[in-house]
């Protein structure tokens, strides 16, 4: 209680406002990812052109098809959502900075910036640990080498969404990490688990067995192919080390780490923890909380697709989304 009345007070007070940015992962499926932006072109035409000399092919392009079912199809391929996400983000970024004159990463405003997952690979380029060129290679090789392991037919592997009462996060978070299938921890009512899909079932099963009322209440699966943040991803975080910066430096702004929940500061320390994530779970609720108590008030949600904002509506903050022209005017004048 103590907590929602100091945000109430703090809020009503603009001049206090103090921001967090927030990069969204895989799993968004929208056809033209930047068709909408097309009369901003002049602002991001070198991006595209630095995006398709780093995967050596025409890869821009598609961010700009509208077909439905063709987005459908090449964006359930992983090493084609990963890059197209975080171009996508990248760009938004840049329109809002170039055509409505707010750069969020050195706005004096902005705290921290963070992403979930894939969007943490984001962060690391907006933070200026890695440059454009390395991170659209970093992500394209991680989307690849997440493929060639689930190459096996047909893949045994899944994610979903559980969804369940606040009173019972505290006992589900243990006893889903005691299973080895904690993927991402997301918020008070959500979690979201990894790994082999009998598995999955067979623990979701057992532990609505241990009561007279489900624990549980219900289950979604995600439209991903891949084991994220899976023990199973283990095995490909020594080749993405390899990626690293060449020398540590300052970050533009800190990040909240998926790995700890807590901020990093320098390039070498960020990268390290982003990799490490592969294979182990998002601390979102941690990330979240870490923000709250340092006096965020308000997220901005940059990117495509509103799953982060979904999810950061969970936690007693302002919340606003930007993926949108409307929205990056209206944020132009909240910031």
């Amino acid at each position: 209680m103590l907590r929602s009345t100091r945000l109430f007070s703090r809020s009503r007070n603009l001049s206090e406002k103090v921001y967090a940015i927030t990069c969204p992962g895989q799993g968004i499926i929208k056809s033209g990812l930047l068709a909408p932006f097309s009369q901003y072109r002049c602002h991001f035409d070198d991006i595209l052109q630095s995006t398709d000399e780093a995967l050596k092919e025409n890869f821009s392009k598609h961010l700009f098809n509208e077909d439905e079912e063709f987005a459908k199809q090449w964006l359930s391929r992983t090493s084609n959502a990963q890059p197209a996400i975080l171009i996508t983000t990248y760009i938004l970024h840049t329109i809002l900075k170039k055509e409505f004159n707010v750069d969020l990463m050195r706005n004096p405003n902005v705290k921290y910036v963070m992403g979930h997952s894939l969007g943490e690979y984001t962060a690391l380029c907006l933070s200026d640990a890695i440059d454009l060129e390395t991170s659209v290679k970093l992500v394209r090789r991680r989307g690849t080498l997440m493929e060639d392991l689930i190459k096996e037919k047909p893949n045994p592997y899944e994610m979903m969404a559980v969804l369940f009462k606040p009173s019972s996060f505290s006992q589900l978070l243990k006893l889903l990490a005691e299973e080895n299938i904690l993927a991402n921890i997301n918020s008070y009512q959500q979690l979201v688990i990894s790994g082999h899909r009998s598995k999955l079932v067979e623990v979701v099963e057992r532990i609505n067995s241990l009561e007279k009322k489900k624990i549980i209440l219900k289950t979604v699966k995600l439209p991903v192919t891949i084991p994220f943040h899976s023990d199973v991803l283990g095995e490909i975080e020594p080749e993405l080390m390899e990626f690293a910066p060449k020398s540590n430096k300052p970050l533009f702004k800190p990040i909240i780490s998926n790995l700890t929940g807590e901020p990093v500061y320098d390039s070498s320390s960020a990268f390290t923890n982003t990799i490490l994530a592969n294979s182990r779970p998002v601390q979102w609720v941690a990330s979240m909380e870490k923000c709250i108590s340092t006096d965020i008030t308000n997220f901005i949600n940059v990117g495509p697709g509103t799953v982060l904002q979904d999810i950061n509506s969970k936690f007693k903050v302002q919340n606003n989304s930007m993926d949108s022209l409307k929205s990056m005017e209206e944020i132009s004048k909240l910031i």
